[in-house]
């Protein structure tokens, strides 16, 4: 059992906390069209309390600068510590000693964390799976599935929190929209459902960002990928600044494709424009001439890389590839858009192949080897991610050929002993040899090697790979 860590309320500063939440969200209509379920009764026999609360709210909701903070009845994370500080101070000034505590667990139900919030604190917790009131798990990097203690009086409570998160994001939940899918304050991705299709209970499940971003160096010395396998992607999406390689890595649910294509942006030299296309906001691009583009209530992916194209962007990045977008940067590829990244939920790149030729992507097969290299990543048993091979795509006699270029062996990722034809491709295009493209994987993984203990943060990371461009001789200047 998991023990949260939850600031300590008595029961007189939990029902100010949940008065006070009420007097802000009762300023908006609920954005929940389906009869709320009741809530636990809290008020019972205490009228003279609930009016006291009543004076309170009114007083301290009357502060300017609450009102500017709660000019939309939420409360941001940039204004998190200013409105817990000011309401800390109006309530000590009213007798209340515990005031920072009711503040804080106020603050998170305003900005649509609520109590889950502080399971969110814990940077070995990857996912928070809210089933039913007194169902709440986590995935924790070292234990595994592991329930907490976290108890929501009634399923009304876990109805509220995806409420404040539907209207942060302006969306109305329904009975013919019984779905949620968005972003936390944080960056975590949150899918919420409502009782019409899962009766027993709203449920919350949350995908948490980490907010320590790990770079290629993390990677590297977390045994995800080896060193040699950095350098031979650093050059394949570089592209020695001729001939950058179409690169999707692939792997199941929560292998660690998101953080690992964050990691090998740090390879595209700071100098390109990035358009980033996304559902949900994930992908993190360190360079200044950067876009993000996110969907939107009727905006649909492939509307977004429809409107990229006309962008000029030196790269594309799709989030995750998984409808129609599909054909359409496959299309983009193959009229001239060179180094474009991407996810695809996939086991390996037969798997790829099946997922992007079928409903509802349906690529031509003719146009599959335009992606030029598949990285695929797995989740083991332990909680590891790993890179387990990278495979090439090559046109076959009238099909699709794939090559392992690194694949594991008893436990090793190691290189198979060929570049790979497009590697070739790549040499010819920059005017060199595959003998010099072997030498400057070799350059370029002694210099990762060298910088492993100099522990660099992600930014730190992305300075230190283009500062090796701007060496003399080393491909990319």
């Amino acid at each position: 059992m998991y023990k949260v860590r939850i600031p300590y309320l008595d029961e007189e500063e939990y029902l100010l906390k949940e008065y006070l939440y009420e007097y802000v969200v009762n300023k908006r209509e609920f954005t929940i069209r389906l009869p709320r379920p009741p809530k636990k009764e809290i008020w019972k026999g205490k009228e003279a309390l609930r009016s006291k609360f009543k004076e309170i709210a009114e007083s301290v909701f009357s502060n300017p600068e609450i009102q500017e903070i709660l000019s939309d009845q939420i409360v941001s994370p940039a204004e998190f510590k200013r409105f817990v500080k000011i309401i800390t101070k109006e309530l000590k000034v009213r007798g209340f000693e515990n005031a920072k505590n009711i503040a804080i667990r106020l603050a998170m139900s305003l900005m649509g964390y609520g109590e889950i919030g502080f399971l969110l604190l814990d940077d070995n917790i990857e996912e928070v799976e809210v089933n039913g009131p007194k169902g709440v798990f986590i995935y924790h990097k070292k234990k595994g599935y592991v329930q907490t203690d976290l108890v929501f009086p009634s399923a009304a409570d876990i109805l509220e929190i995806i409420d404040q998160i539907a209207h942060i994001h302006g969306k109305t939940l329904d009975e013919e929209h019984p779905f949620l899918d968005a972003t936390l304050p944080d960056g975590s991705r949150v899918n919420a459902t409502l009782p019409t299709v899962t009766p027993e209970s709203p449920t919350i499940t949350v995908r948490k960002f980490s907010r320590h971003k790990l770079s290629i160096f993390d990677l590297i010395r977390n045994g995800t990928i080896t060193a040699e396998a950095a350098a031979y992607l650093w050059v394949a999406i570089e592209g020695l600044r001729m001939y950058p390689l179409n690169v999707l890595v692939i792997g199941g649910t929560a292998s660690g494709k998101t953080t690992l294509l964050n990691a090998l942006l740090a390879f595209i030299p700071e100098d390109q424009r990035i358009i980033t296309v996304e559902d949900t906001r994930e992908v993190f691009v360190p360079h200044r001439n950067r876009v993000h583009m996110i969907t939107y209530d009727g905006v649909t992916m492939n509307d977004l890389l429809i409107n990229t194209l006309r962008m000029r962007p030196d790269r594309i990045i799709v989030g995750e590839v998984r409808g129609p977008e599909a054909v359409t940067l496959f299309q983009a590829m193959d009229v001239g858009h060179r180094g474009v990244l991407g996810t695809l939920h996939a086991n390996n790149a037969v798997d790829a192949k099946e997922r992007l030729t079928h409903e509802p992507m349906n690529v031509p097969e003719s146009m599959l080897p335009l992606v030029n290299l598949y990285v695929m990543v797995k989740r083991y048993p332990d909680g590891s991610r790993r890179v387990k091979e990278i495979v090439e795509s090559v046109r076959g006699e009238n099909t699709v050929a794939y090559g392992n270029i690194f694949e594991t062996v008893n436990g090793e990722l190691r290189m198979t002993g060929s570049v790979g034809q497009n590697m070739d491709t790549l040499a010819e295009e920059a005017n060199t040899t595959r003998k010099e493209i072997m030498k400057e994987i070799e350059r370029r993984k002694q210099y990762l090697e060298a910088l492993l203990d100099k522990k660099l943060d992600y930014t730190s990371a992305f300075r230190a790979i283009n500062k090796y461009y701007a060496l003399e001789g080393n491909g990319g200047g």
